[in-house]
């Protein structure tokens, strides 16, 4: 599958209309985790992102009670879940092609983690 580049589906791309958009991206409540994946999922699929090679492994996650939804923009699909459902949520989606990447969140926050200047 080839890439999606960000500037041809804001610019460009029929599926993506800005003013509805807009009001969708307008319209969303984060509160919590759950609300984020409900609403970035939301997002995705109404430009069609959500289709081709993200929907099987989704529809497995989703299967096994984890919500996801798919990095803007390309094949990528992501989930948040606690580190005791992990496990789960790699067994879930392991008969799928692809590399599966599993990591922590970090909660501090961007900062300088090594400058080396020449």
């Amino acid at each position: 599958m080839a890439p999606i580049y960000t500037k041809s589906i804001l610019s460009n791309d029929s599926r993506f209309d800005p003013a509805s958009s807009g009001a969708l991206l307008e319209g969303l409540k984060i509160g919590n985790i759950s609300d984020f994946l409900a609403s970035s999922n939301l997002f995705a699929s109404s430009i069609g992102l959500t289709e081709g090679v993200c929907k099987e492994p989704m529809e497995a996650w989703k299967s096994n009670g984890f919500l996801s939804s798919v990095a803007l923009f390309g094949a990528t699909i992501f989930t948040l879940v606690p580190e005791e459902l992990a496990s789960k949520a790699e067994q879930s989606i392991g008969n799928f092609k692809g590399q599966l990447i599993t990591c922590g969140i970090d909660n501090i926050g961007a900062r300088v983690l090594q400058c080396a200047y020449e």
